[in-house]
């Protein structure tokens, strides 16, 4: 048997040619489109606001003029009364024209402290609070009133207002040992069908001028019935002024 002339030789090494890669181009990657979620705002929260403190009007004080309703027993205690020497601190019944005085028999010095007003049967009532400072320094407290049309208020009486509201109005000058001034200006009192308006002015010499504006012609009385039914040492009296139709 012929062998094969490649029997027992030993082939040869065979090196492999290097493969160079080809090179690879990446494809673009194109990013998914994000949807940004939606944001829901926090509702703010408001910060507390602290309110400030109202500030009352200047003219009328809580203190110095009251409102309120007058009982049958308050009215039956006020009587006509005069002093041991003769000074009236009443006016005689009603008075719808001409002048009233009245005047404390001793001589100690007061204050006008508030002003209250009232509604009485048949009439309506203001009533001023006087305080005792002390013993008379000068002459004795004393008040004068009178009524006069409203339209001639400014003419006859210098320094004040004429009243807006009403056809009469009855003024008090309180003189002597009376001080103070409670510095209200057309005040309407609440409730009442008479009284329109109410000031208090300061007079010549430190007085006060009192102004009580009424709703038509009108009568009217006045009584400090405190100067004659005390004795020396009372510290407050009033003086109530009634004005009817």
């Amino acid at each position: 048997m012929a062998l094969s002339e490649t029997a027992g030789q030993t082939p040869e090494p065979v090196t492999p040619e290097p493969v160079t890669p080809e090179p690879v181009t990446p494809e673009p990657v194109t990013p998914a489109p994000v949807t940004p979620e939606p944001v829901t705002p926090k509702p703010a929260t408001a910060a507390p606001v602290t309110p400030e403190p109202a500030t009352p009007a200047p003219e009328v004080k809580a203190s110095s003029v009251r409102d309120g309703a007058l009982t049958a027993a308050s009215d039956d205690s006020v009587k006509e009364l005069k002093t041991q020497g003769g000074a009236p601190t009443s006016s005689s019944g009603w008075v719808c024209d001409g002048q009233v005085r009245l005047e404390d028999p001793r001589k100690r010095s007061w204050s006008l402290g508030r002003a209250a007003f009232r509604a009485g049967p048949g009439y309506e009532r203001v009533v001023l609070n006087l305080k005792r400072l002390g013993p008379g320094r000068g002459d004795v407290a004393a008040l004068t009133a009178e009524s006069m049309s409203t339209a001639k208020v400014r003419a006859a009486i210098p320094g004040v207002a004429r009243p807006s509201l009403g056809q009469t109005t009855v003024s008090l000058h309180l003189t002597g040992d009376i001080a103070g001034n409670l510095g209200v200006r057309a005040y309407r009192p609440k409730g009442l069908r008479l009284l329109k308006e109410f000031s208090v002015y300061p007079a010549a010499g430190g007085s006060s001028r009192v102004l009580i504006s009424a709703a038509s012609d009108q009568c009217f009385r006045v009584r400090v019935p405190d100067w004659s039914a005390k004795g020396p040492n009372t510290r407050d009296a009033k003086v109530y002024i009634d004005i009817r139709s």
